[in-house]
């Protein structure tokens, strides 16, 4: 990142559930905690509310340039992705308690039922056998939600941000339901601009 955004810009097939398209999400609560946030350290990048997701699973690499994302390709990707979210009954998460890692804020996620893992994992061996590398990890389980990404890491700006996110643990953000899930291609941040929705489901 760098002055609000992804240097280089690389891009990747994804799947994703956005805040901003579920019926029921706890949006007030994330763009509260984020303020809250920016309030003490405004130097640090935050993730628009358009761009605020869940990620499902990437199904390819990160490329710097789209046009290897050759229409063939994507209509693969696309069919795959199709088989298996069309018929995905809403799926209920708690968010709760803020977190850090490396340079990403996020918020935890809990689902009520383990059919997001299940999910990753039906799509994980789908994705390979195509010949495609998604972007996957050996557990399955944990979901996040970014919601800011450090860009300044000045002493004083990184002991204001833990000390307001140590106050943050527990936050109970509330119940979202996901009942929307997009096919993108997506910079990973979700900028304005740079995330193409190629299916809605």
């Amino acid at each position: 990142m760098h002055a609000g955004a992804t240097i280089p810009v690389d891009y990747c097939v994804s799947t994703i559930a956005r805040v901003c398209q579920q019926t029921h999400a706890p949006a007030a609560a994330l763009d509260a905690v984020i303020e809250q946030l920016v309030a003490v350290s405004p130097t640090q990048f935050r993730y628009p509310a358009s761009a605020l997701h869940m990620s499902l699973i990437g199904f390819t690499q990160r490329y710097h340039d789209k046009t290897t994302f050759t229409p063939a390709r994507l209509a693969r990707l696309q069919r795959l992705a199709s088989q298996h979210l069309q018929t995905v009954p809403p799926l209920h998460f708690m968010l709760k308690g803020v977190g850090i890692l490396n340079s990403q804020i996020f918020v935890q996620v809990f689902p009520h039922t383990p059919q997001w893992q299940h999910l990753r994992e039906a799509l994980d061996v789908e994705i390979h056998a195509l010949g495609e590398t998604p972007v996957t990890y050996a557990n399955k389980a944990p979901i996040h939600l970014n919601i800011m990404r450090i860009t300044d890491n000045a002493p004083e700006q990184i002991a204001a941000l833990l000390a307001e996110i140590r106050q943050l643990r527990d936050y109970d953000f509330g119940v979202m339901t996901v009942d929307a899930i997009e096919f993108v291609i997506t910079d990973f941040v979700g900028s304005v601009g740079r995330l193409e929705i190629l299916k809605h489901f």
